[in-house]
């Protein structure tokens, strides 16, 4: 069963506690955040792990209007990825239609990918990447 575990005007988090399944959801809003708005959400984010040990992750990143700055990708690198490692097995990102953003995901988790344990992919449909992180 789904329910809504955290909200903020940027994002939207929703758990599954039979999959153990947490679903991100960016919106618009996202525009105006600050780089310690994005860090804010990204804490709040890893304390959702701990509480509920996901163990599978959806991001839908569509509607995401922030660009990860290179010295903020290092920061979530260091505070949030390394902890999501005790947890997490898959990492599914639905990806917008903007270049710029989308690089901007892959880059900060590619260059951490090989010190990783749980798999990470991309999508354009929402199914495909349930599918896949179940």
């Amino acid at each position: 069963m789904k329910q809504t575990v955290l909200t903020s005007k940027f994002c939207q988090h929703y758990y599954n506690g039979d999959k153990k399944m947490l679903k991100q959801v960016w919106t618009n809003n996202s525009a105006s955040m600050t780089t310690e708005d994005f860090k804010s959400v990204m804490l709040a984010y890893v304390d959702l792990y701990k509480q509920y040990e996901v163990q599978q992750v959806l991001v839908d990143s569509r509607k995401m209007r922030y660009l990860v700055e290179p010295e903020v990708q290092d920061w979530v690198n260091a505070n949030v990825i390394a902890a999501l490692i005790p947890y997490l097995k898959k990492l599914a990102f639905l990806l917008s239609s903007d270049i710029f953003e989308e690089v901007s995901i892959k880059q900060a988790m590619e260059e951490q990918q090989e010190d990783i344990p749980f798999e990470t992919k991309y999508f354009e449909d929402e199914q495909q990447a349930i599918d896949w992180l179940l």
